[in-house]
């Protein structure tokens, strides 16, 4: 992983992705993200599309979150097109207390590995950047797919503290072992 600051810009890269600060022009992207039932189906707090007004909503919270805290999601680009492919990052969840990891990659770019490429750099950047030395991460049960994920990056099952997590039940998951790089 690679951090380049670059004005109010953070960039992370790693082979294929450049991860960066959301940006209000990239509202049609989100807008497409959001829309789409499928890749909604596990997000809360509605399990399914948002309309474009509350896709803006969301994106104006991305970058509030960055401007409060220093740090957030991040967009998720292929560097050889620059195409965002989704967003990871880490958040503050309030409910927990805790740094959260969390990411939603489009339809078009499942099973290709860009999950876990960005998820990994996320997590380092939250050790190295950070100094965290602890992330939780929250998922639907029926999430097979991000709860398999986790457990490649070292997160394990809390089931003591599963509950309602933005707005719908998730499973808990913890990552205590984070190594400086």
């Amino acid at each position: 992983m690679i951090l380049k600051p670059t004005g109010s810009l953070v960039c992370l890269e790693t082979d294929r992705l450049c991860l960066r600060t959301p940006l209000l022009s990239d509202h049609a992207f989100f807008t497409r993200l959001y829309g789409n039932p499928r890749v909604m189906q596990h997000i809360p707090p509605t399990k399914g599309p948002l309309s474009p007004q509350e896709a803006e909503k969301r994106l104006h919270g991305l970058i509030r979150h960055w401007k409060a805290h220093g740090y957030g999601m991040f967009v998720v680009e292929m560097k050889a097109s620059g195409l965002p492919m989704g967003y990871c990052g880490l958040r503050w969840l309030e409910v927990a207390g805790e740094i959260e990891l969390g990411y939603i990659i489009d339809e078009p770019y499942w099973g290709m590995g860009i999950a876990s490429e960005a998820a990994r750099a996320c997590v380092g950047y939250g050790a190295d950047s950070l100094n965290a030395d602890r992330l939780v991460s929250v998922t639907h049960p029926a999430n097979t797919a991000s709860q398999h994920l986790l457990s490649k990056l070292g997160f394990r099952r809390k089931s003591e503290n599963d509950g309602n997590f933005h707005g719908m039940e998730h499973l808990f998951f913890v990552n205590n072992g984070l190594s400086k790089g």
